[in-house]
């Protein structure tokens, strides 16, 4: 295989396996979750905050494996310039929803977004065929 084909197919594999802190942050809830208030929410520049988060918080001091001090950063900091890239195409979807967090500081009540219901008892059958 020529170098071309190696570069073409290890800049796709970067591609599909990249970004993935934007998918993340774009799949979050706009308010944090009734019975979790901690849960992460959807931010401007989430995904990137994320992975530089996990990049921080990682816990290199019990890793066991000397690959991972390798091949982890090396991962991180891809998807970190892929997410940098991604929130930037999601930017006016992650700008909206901060914007409409701070005109909606809460969740609507959950009773508001069900419908009432009426049961009606049901009709004994008559045998009689209806027609139109």
């Amino acid at each position: 295989m020529g170098g071309r084909n190696k570069l073409v197919i290890a800049a796709l594999a970067a591609a599909l396996g990249g970004g993935c802190g934007t998918v993340d942050n774009v799949r979050r809830p706009v308010y944090p979750l009734p019975n979790s208030p901690s849960t992460h929410v959807c931010r401007v520049y989430g995904g990137v905050r994320g992975d530089f988060g996990m990049m921080t918080e990682y816990p290199w001091r019990e890793t066991p494996s000397l690959i991972d001090y390798v091949v982890l950063p090396l991962m991180a900091a891809v998807d970190l310039g892929l997410s940098a890239a991604g929130d930037t195409v999601t930017l006016p979807y992650t700008v909206g929803v901060e914007v409409w967090r701070a005109f909606n500081p809460g969740p609507p009540p959950r009773e508001s977004l069900q419908l009432p219901v009426t049961v009606a008892e049901p009709t004994p059958p008559t045998g009689q065929v209806v027609r139109p």
